[in-house]
């Protein structure tokens, strides 16, 4: 009895292996290198939109206090920062046509809002939303490329940016 139990055992054992080794031979690996390109791409996505939040975080904290002119300051630099960096593409996506508009003054405009709020005598609190337009169907956009893999972030609905000033 004890011979037919150690024959079944060993040939499960073997057959396991076997169906193991299949599997693991049949199955091709990526080579680490894409992988890693992934992993820095991913991470570079995130460094972009920190920047880009960071930008604007720098220039909340300013002396303007007129809402529409912190706006247009805002605005006015960011279409500079925009401009195209290696690897970087950024634009205004329209969800409903898929058209990738060009990043100017007057289309941020069209979708920012600056929010200077006031609980207290010497704190403001300002606050920079993409606001994705009237229709709600234009939002921030980047894609970022390398030779072998490319990559979209679109910053959410009603992105804030918000800062606390002490005066």
């Amino acid at each position: 009895m004890i011979t037919k139990n150690k024959g079944f055992l060993t040939l499960s054992v073997l057959l396991f292996v076997s169906l193991f080794l299949s599997i693991v031979l049949t199955n091709k690996k990526e080579p680490t290198s894409e992988f890693l390109q992934i992993k820095l791409i991913n991470t570079k996505k995130q460094s972009t939109a920190i920047n880009f939040e960071e930008f604007v975080k720098k220039e909340l904290r300013s002396e303007i206090t007129n809402p529409v002119a912190l706006n247009k300051q805002i605005n006015t630099k960011l279409t500079n920062y925009f401009y195209p960096v290696e690897f970087e593409n950024w634009y205004i996506l329209n969800t409903t046509t898929k058209e990738k508009i060009p990043i100017n003054y007057l289309e941020l405009n069209k979708i920012t809002k600056v929010i200077i709020l006031k609980p207290a005598p010497n704190v403001l609190i300002k606050r920079y939303t993409i606001t994705n337009g009237i229709t709600k169907n234009h939002f921030l956009s980047f894609d970022m490329e390398t030779t072998s893999s490319r990559t979209h972030f679109t910053f959410p609905k009603n992105y804030t940016v918000e800062v606390i000033v002490y005066t």
